[in-house]
């Protein structure tokens, strides 16, 4: 039995406990408010679509282990292996066009159904392939139907939202991509132990849930209503700023491309660290992103401070990839990415909103050359990259990738001293 003194101790103790739990729930309970809030803006149609597309993602498993499951399962040489690859973001680059052109003809949602459904036909249909002329023409169409959804998506945002809210919007579906990609990494990798089919099962099954979950979810949303804001945000005729425009996507993009497509080789080969870690220092980008990208786009936001931050992320950019010039040790390397990354964070958001401006203003096409040029960038960063670091060293390469960047910065000011770059709201 408790005595008196003990009752008192006892009861210290739950209070002290409790009164600590409870400040920390208060703490938790406002950081997850402040968190919510960096999202005003962004109404419920966006917040649908964006869980459509996280679905999406988190099933797009087959594309990290493509080039294993060609190799090891279907028997193809590295260089066959290598051309089908080529030959599907051939396909992407050719997806990212038709694309734009789908959204503007039929309408953004009515191309991401599209889209979602032949995904899974023809993630089906290239699993049971093994005729290399047949999977060459196959990998070709897959690259490009699940390409239709990026510049869809730009413009599907465009038409749901106000102008100010944009850089919000890309900064939630690029936190929800992030996730995405994390998580379906990861069950990729499991499902791959059971076997390949099981991969391309669930990623095809997947895409068909989330045209469902968009059918039952949008279903009162109306394309045609899109179409003719379509007409109105992308009236206008060719100039100069695109030009300017293209160039910083070009330029910028090729740099950023590089953390994935030749860095990691380079962690490998040069750095010699091991899968593992790299493994680690790539997801260390996401991570940053999850936490703090909605924050940030929101403080830009409230200060008025958006040309300013494309500015210092381009010039960020450059620099990050100088470090690399300094050494090989792992500081090094988490300085970079941690650069790397607030310039991704402070770039990204913003040239969507850049691209959503000049639609409206200058090129009914810009959307869809936004996503064509990205997509070219894509392709070619590794090509460029690679080939100089093997004549003449990654020190060479990244002087030049840091030069690309320099002239994205470039052409950014250009663009800035030509005129408005960013939409003010209309209400």
């Amino acid at each position: 039995m408790l005595t008196c003194p003990d009752m008192r101790d006892s009861w210290h103790w739950f209070l002290k406990n409790t009164l600590i739990r409870y400040k920390d729930f208060q703490f938790s309970f406002i950081i997850m408010k402040k968190f919510l809030e960096a999202y005003k803006g962004i109404n419920r149609t966006v917040w649908i679509f964006t869980v459509v597309m996280f679905i999406n993602r988190v099933g797009a498993m087959v594309m990290p282990f493509l080039s294993i499951w060609l190799k090891e399962e279907i028997n193809l040489s590295l260089a066959q292996t290598g051309l089908l690859i080529g030959v599907m973001g051939a396909g992407i680059i050719a997806g990212s066009y038709l694309g734009g052109f789908l959204s503007q003809k039929i309408g953004s949602l009515k191309t991401i159904k599209l889209s979602l459904l032949l995904m899974g036909i023809f993630l089906i249909l290239v699993y049971y392939s093994s005729d290399i002329i047949v999977l060459t023409v196959l990998l070709f169409i897959l690259g490009c139907v699940q390409e239709w959804t990026r510049p869809a998506t730009l413009y599907f945002f465009t038409q749901s939202l106000k102008p100010e809210n944009l850089p919000k919007a890309s900064a939630l579906y690029r936190l929800a991509v992030n996730i995405a990609f994390a998580v379906g990494t990861t069950l990729g990798g499991l499902l791959t132990a059971i076997s390949y089919a099981a991969l391309f099962w669930v990623d095809a099954i997947t895409c068909w849930f989330a045209l469902i979950f968009i059918l039952v979810a949008l279903k009162g949303f109306n394309d045609k209503k899109e179409t003719e804001k379509q007409k109105i945000i992308n009236s206008g005729k060719t100039n100069l700023r695109i030009f300017y425009f293209i160039t910083i996507i070009l330029f910028y993009y090729t740099l950023f491309f590089v953390f994935f497509n030749s860095y990691p080789l380079y962690l490998k080969d040069f750095c010699k660290i091991d899968e593992s870690t790299i493994g680690i220092l790539i997801s260390g980008n996401a991570v940053i992103i999850i936490l703090f990208e909605i924050q940030l786009v929101n403080y830009i936001g409230k200060r008025n401070l958006n040309t300013r931050a494309v500015g210092v992320g381009l010039l960020v950019g450059a620099l990050s990839v100088l470090t690399l010039l300094s050494g090989s040790s792992l500081t090094i390397q988490i300085i970079f990415i941690i650069l790397l990354t607030i310039s991704e964070m402070l770039c990204l958001p913003y040239l969507w909103a850049i691209a959503a401006y000049l639609g409206k203003e200058s090129n009914k096409n810009i959307i869809t050359w936004y996503s064509f040029f990205g997509s070219v960038a894509f392709m070619i960063s590794p090509v460029i990259t690679n080939f100089v670091a093997e004549k003449s060293g990654y020190d060479i390469a990244w002087i030049m990738i840091s030069v690309f960047g320099f002239i994205s910065l470039a052409f950014f000011i250009l663009l800035r001293n030509s005129g408005e770059i960013f939409l003010k709201s209309e209400s």
